[in-house]
């Protein structure tokens, strides 16, 4: 009886791991769903696979058309959208462009003469 009630622990335990790890690599599934989506719509946005293959020069004679059309069932891959980011990561460069400040402002208590900043402020 013991062993038995050893071998369903055992069984127990291998089932609570396999769900862990599964529900751990499915949220990643997820979010490359997601990922895959919106690469989808950006093809779309730039006129389909025909349009961005020819934006990218790929033949479309020997596959870039089909290649492209690939992309939007598997996702752009990286290095094609770090190669091309006027086309692939437009909507990342206006963010950052966004967030960034060209407002500089002095510190509290004002600057000091001889400081770096009191050096670039005269410049401007």
């Amino acid at each position: 009886m013991a062993r038995i009630v050893a071998q369903v622990n055992v069984l127990l335990l291998h089932v609570v791991f396999a769900f862990c790890l599964n529900m751990v690599f499915n949220e990643r599934t997820m979010s490359k769903h997601s990922d895959i989506a919106a690469d989808r719509q950006l093809i779309d946005e730039l006129g389909g696979p025909a349009k961005v293959a020819e934006l990218l020069g790929y033949d479309k004679t020997a596959g870039g058309v089909q290649r492209v059309q690939n992309w939007k069932k598997r996702g752009i891959p990286a290095d094609v959208k770090i190669a091309h980011p006027e086309l692939f990561l437009t909507k990342l460069m206006e963010t950052k462009r966004m967030a960034a400040s060209d407002d500089v402002q002095p510190p509290v208590g004002g600057l000091k003469k001889h400081s770096k900043l009191a050096r670039a402020s005269a410049v401007q």
